[in-house]
């Protein structure tokens, strides 16, 4: 079932997930569970759930801001894991929905797979250590969706696919051209890995300073941060020069690193020195352009 503007349930439509909305959700859950079965795995149920919330965000079916997401899938799923699913008749198209939400994971898998077997011949890959290819894996799926992909349907992900890659199968099989295209892009993105750790040092500075809240953590406040950080490259040893659209690739890069709320270090000296020049920059910004809300000076 497509889910477009016309097609999507007016119970769903352009809100935040309600108590009424969170369970009709689940209801689609458990439709997926009817049809598909899931282990008793906690984190498989909740990239599940994830996964429907995200196919529920594209459809203009939820409205997600920030780093709610997550919040959002815990309640979700432990509400779930509660109610008594025994009488629950599954509708026709809580059923169609399921399967919609399957086919997007298996896509999702599919996606990374290739785009990660362009990625070993562009780059000539001898091998492909653990560590290595879970980074690789995290830089290409920004990359291939534009939609949500929460942090337990990542680390689903990565599990598949270090289960299922194989190198030498990757380096011999024939590539479609819109693989190597995303391939490329995820080159790009690992070249300037440099800049990204920067960004991503800078923006965690930034929101230890001044504590945004969830809602406010997007990308808006990343872009503003690629700026300071572009407009100080010598405070953090950088010598680059990028065009606007790699820029916006490492943007994405970050967005998406930091939804998925892993640990990072504490703060470097030089990203704590210039977070009040991130402020400034998005007070400039708010003035000059739509309003992004940010804390209190």
């Amino acid at each position: 079932m497509d889910l477009t503007h016309d097609q999507r349930p007016n119970r769903y439509a352009m809100a935040q997930p309600t108590p009424e909305i969170l369970t009709a959700v689940q209801a689609i859950l458990h439709a997926y569970e009817d049809a598909y079965g899931f282990t008793d795995s906690l984190p498989e149920l909740r990239a599940i759930a994830g996964s429907i919330l995200s196919l529920q965000a594209q459809a203009k079916a939820l409205v997600i801001r920030g780093l709610e997401w997550e919040d959002w899938i815990e309640e979700m799923v432990t509400t779930f894991q509660c109610r008594d699913w025994t009488n629950y008749a599954v509708s026709e198209e809580e059923r169609a929905i399921a399967a919609q939400v399957k086919t997007w994971r298996a896509a999702l898998r599919h996606k990374v797979e290739n785009t990660l077997a362009a990625y070993a011949q562009k780059v000539g890959l001898p091998d492909f250590p653990p560590e290595t290819l879970r980074q690789t894996v995290l830089s290409i799926l920004p990359i291939v969706e534009d939609g949500q992909v929460t942090r337990d349907e990542v680390a689903a992900v990565i599990h598949h696919v270090q289960q299922q890659f194989d190198l030498p199968t990757a380096l011999s099989q024939i590539i479609d051209p819109i693989w190597v295209e995303l391939a490329e892009k995820t080159i790009r993105c690992l070249q300037n890995g440099s800049l990204e750790a920067a960004l991503r040092d800078t923006v965690n500075a930034y929101i230890e300073a001044y504590q945004p809240t969830l809602v406010e953590m997007g990308t808006s406040l990343v872009e503003r941060a690629m700026a300071v950080v572009l407009a100080n490259q010598g405070e953090f040893d950088l010598d680059i020069a990028l065009d606007a659209e790699t820029q916006a690739l490492i943007v994405r890069q970050v967005s998406f690193k930091l939804k998925l709320r892993s640990a990072s270090p504490p703060p470097s000296k030089t990203a704590a020195e210039i977070v009040d020049d991130l402020q400034d920059e998005i007070d400039r910004y708010r003035n000059a352009n739509a309003p992004i809300s940010t804390s209190p000076r």
